[in-house]
């Protein structure tokens, strides 16, 4: 399973926009 690489896709996101 690679709930953590979703969770660090989501953060990534969030981060660039940010």
């Amino acid at each position: 399973q690679r709930r953590g690489v979703c969770a660090r896709v989501y953060v990534r996101l969030v981060w660039i926009k940010s």
